[in-house]
């Protein structure tokens, strides 16, 4: 059985690998690994490379399935420049590791798994919840708030799983 890795980029993101077992889906989700750096008189979090590395190469998968950004309307330079460097990021560990590599653009990913466009974060998690729900609290946080990285690389990773039929 092949292992898919969904990944949904960005120091909020998360990936996820995910697998067919005998009755259902094994699910391994982890959030982005950060490291907070001094940068003048703030602090910033940063992409902790070595750590995405490790995980990636601790967490093997026969194919990764990555949300293919882009800029957003009304988004900061900063931001988007932060976000793009993850997706890159992300895109250079799977090359590095020889891991067959397939884009996919929100719009097309969440269609195939049921969602409608403009889907709100509550819905994607909702929708994640239903797929998955032996792994349901993966998707809530301690307060009850939303943890839509990790439900949109749990989603992206069942999308592959339906695009290859594995």
């Amino acid at each position: 059985m092949k292992t898919i890795l969904g990944v949904d980029p960005g120091l909020d993101g998360a990936f996820a690998w995910l697998r067919r077992v005998d009755k259902g889906f094994e699910l391994i989700v982890r959030d982005f690994p950060t490291v907070v750096v001094k940068k003048g008189k703030t602090n910033r979090r940063e992409y902790s490379i070595a750590e995405l590395k490790q995980d990636f190469q601790n967490g093997y998968a026969d194919h990764a399935f990555i949300e293919k950004v882009h800029a957003m309307p009304g988004q900061g330079v900063t931001s988007t420049f932060t976000f793009g460097e993850g997706y890159g990021i992300v895109r250079t560990v799977c090359a590095f590791l020889e891991t067959p590599t397939t884009l996919v653009d929100p719009a097309v990913w969440t269609r195939v798994v049921g969602l409608q466009s403009g889907a709100t974060k509550g819905e994607h998690c909702a929708r994640a919840a239903s797929l998955f729900p032996g792994y349901a609290q993966l998707f809530r946080g301690p307060r009850g708030g939303l943890l839509d990285g990790r439900a949109d690389a749990a989603l992206i990773a069942w999308y592959g799983i339906a695009v290859l039929g594995a």
